[in-house]
């Protein structure tokens, strides 16, 4: 009996001691415009696309988006299928858009160091320029 149970404490440990993910998300607005962040349900859900949440980035602020670790296991792209959809907006400007799209991997720029054994540390960062707000 004793056998078995040092067994099973070995195996808890073993499996109990996965690496994690540490993750941080942010967008950085370098425009001299304050931006509206939009958060819409993930569209796969069926849901009516009403917004959810909202955030403001002041001009030449940061705002992070996500951050934390534990849960996330393995070395994940900035875009998953289940995030929100987010919609950016200039702040009392309607006759303006931002040529940004937030939901494409291409516009994040992601650095990350780690490895599976140890866990990853990610970084996906969102830049805001003055040159992506232009007239509708």
């Amino acid at each position: 009996m004793k056998k078995i149970i040092v067994i099973l404490v070995i195996i808890n440990i073993l499996t109990g001691c996965d690496p994690k993910t540490s993750y941080t998300k942010f967008i950085h607005n370098e425009s001299n415009q304050s931006v509206w962040v939009v958060f819409y349900p993930w569209a796969g859900r069926g849901l009516p696309l009403i917004a959810k949440d909202s955030i403001l980035i002041i001009a030449n602020k940061d705002i992070y988006l996500r951050g934390g670790g534990g849960g996330l296991y393995g070395n994940p792209p900035c875009i998953s299928s289940t995030d929100d959809s987010l919609v950016l907006r200039v702040k009392d400007a309607p006759s303006l858009k931002i040529s940004v799209d937030l939901n494409k991997e291409s516009t994040w720029y992601r650095k990350s160091s780690g490895s599976s054994a140890k866990g990853y540390i990610i970084e996906c960062k969102a830049i805001i320029k003055q040159t992506d707000i232009v007239p509708k």
